[in-house]
């Protein structure tokens, strides 16, 4: 009886070995420009998904955003599970000439003009980036809503991509500055209205 618990233990070490081995994932890149390492990273939940199609197409789409928002604007990304034991997952990049700012214009009253081109900090011979352009947009339309213009837009209104050469106009619009003319504090029960008003500070113009 005591030889029970070996037995037991050696049909388990038994029955492992007779396991078949399945090899890791293994990933072909061609065609990526510059460093590996992000688009392996980008790739990292298709690879621990082996052969899930939907897997795959969501890593390629990142991918595929990636090398557009480093100014590889007509980059072009497949990939496919190859057939065979081991998993193996073939990408192919077609990158294209990457991208890079020629001129940013702004098209409105030289005061609207004025207002938003210090705000959007984008060097002419920069990597034509769309999400850095959206972030500049952003933080221009902050800028002049922070100065008053509640009402200000800034949207582009041309994109031209050439000759690994990107030229954009922007639509300008500060619109009128917003002032305070009148503060009411409401539903005040304990605390005063004047030492309400002193700790909110001057908003009135």
């Amino acid at each position: 009886m005591r030889r029970m618990p070996a037995l037991l233990t050696l049909l388990g070490l038994l029955v492992l070995l007779a396991r078949p081995v399945v090899a890791a994932p293994r990933l072909v890149l061609e065609g990526w420009p510059g460093v590996r390492r992000p688009a392996e990273l980008a790739l990292q939940s298709a690879l621990r998904a082996p052969r899930d199609s939907s897997a795959l197409d969501q890593a390629l789409a990142v991918l595929s955003t990636r090398l557009q928002d480093s100014g590889w604007l007509s980059a072009h990304v497949e990939g496919a599970w190859e057939r065979g034991a081991d998993p193996l997952l073939r990408v192919r990049v077609d990158a294209g000439a990457r991208h890079h700012w020629d001129a940013i214009a702004l098209d409105g009253v030289p005061g609207d003009s004025a207002l938003f081109a210090a705000a959007l900090e984008l060097p002419r011979g920069g990597v034509a980036s769309p999400s850095e352009l959206g972030a500049a947009i952003e933080r221009a339309v902050r800028d002049a809503v922070a100065r008053g213009h509640a009402w200000a837009r800034l949207g582009v209104s041309t994109w031209q991509a050439d000759s690994g050469r990107v030229r954009v106009r922007l639509a300008a619009v500060s619109g009128p500055v917003v002032t305070v003319g009148e503060t009411r504090i409401d539903g005040l029960r304990v605390t005063r209205a004047d030492v309400a008003r002193r700790a909110l500070g001057p908003l009135v113009g």
